[in-house]
């Protein structure tokens, strides 16, 4: 056998072992999503949004409670005082209720972290139901999730295109001098400044597409949409990260973009793709929109 003939075999095997570990390295990583979706404290779980006005707000099961909150939370929890950004709990009842993962204290007044706030916000928990404060440029409001609730009881899973490593793309990175400044829209009507560090340039469809990210933590955060929106995916956008950029190039791998929270409920605060990222080539990787969508 000559040489060109071993080395054409060689190569062959390389790319087969190559194709392999990608599908499974791509099968185990969607399970892991499945599976997170599928858990007690996620996006499914949450049954409610209640946005606080200055001054005190009370809690519970009862239909005249400010926040009314899913059985089998107490009818009457307690109060909420807003104050400047800042807010307090007292509890009515203190039986079966947690704060903060510790056993809640009768006469006790506690202060609520956001999830704005240094180490998350603070979770009061009764029963199956858990509560807990978010910010937003639009005021503080009370995010409650049900591990009971029906959409996480009936959901029937993701949806993925077929893997194709054709959408696993090394694209090219631009990182500028200083931060570009992105206007990311939200669904809560707000406009938010994010800056973005860069862009990454790729080819699809035989155009060139510039994506840009913002940072979180030590990924990067690409919020875009395509031709595919709103007909094979979720209409308004699918999220992807990446791992920081290394000798000018980042590594895009769409097989792994995904619908954002509100595609599972109608209480999340999504950003939405800021112009920049509304492209006009049809990308047909990752997560397709979920039922009833």
């Amino acid at each position: 056998m000559t040489k060109l003939a071993l080395a054409l075999i060689f190569g062959a095997i390389t790319m087969s072992h190559a194709a392999a570990n990608f599908e499974q390295e791509l099968k185990t990583w969607r399970a892991e999503q499945e599976s997170k979706l599928r858990s007690e404290g996620s996006w499914l779980a949450v049954v409610g949004l209640h946005w606080l006005k200055e001054g005190e707000s009370s809690l519970g099961a009862s239909d005249r409670a400010t926040v009314v909150l899913p059985e089998p939370a107490p009818l009457k929890l307690g109060w909420v005082h807003l104050k400047n950004g800042k807010a307090t709990l007292k509890l009515d009842t203190v039986q079966g209720v947690t704060v903060g993962g510790a056993r809640a204290e009768a006469g006790r007044s506690y202060e609520l972290k956001t999830d704005a706030d240094d180490g998350g916000p603070t979770e009061v928990r009764a029963g199956s139901v858990t509560w807990f404060l978010i910010k937003r440029p639009n005021g503080v409001g009370v995010r409650v999730k049900d591990a009971n609730a029906e959409a996480r009881r009936n959901f029937k899973g993701r949806k993925w295109y077929a893997p194709d490593a054709s959408y696993k793309i090394t694209a090219k990175w631009t990182e500028l001098k200083s931060p570009k400044t992105l206007i990311v829209p939200d669904i809560m009507g707000n406009d938010n400044e994010e800056p973005s560090p860069g862009y990454a340039t790729f080819t699809i469809e035989g155009k060139n597409v510039d994506l840009y990210p913002t940072k979180e933590g030590d990924k990067l955060f690409f919020v875009f949409k395509d031709k595919t929106s709103g007909k094979e995916t979720y209409g308004a956008a699918r999220f992807l990260y990446a791992t920081l950029p290394k000798d000018g190039k980042v590594e895009l791998d769409f097989n792994r973009a995904v619908n954002p929270p509100c595609a599972f409920t109608d209480f999340a605060t999504c950003p939405l793709p800021p112009k920049e990222n509304r492209l006009d080539v049809a990308i047909k990787a990752g997560e397709l929109k979920p039922d009833g969508h």
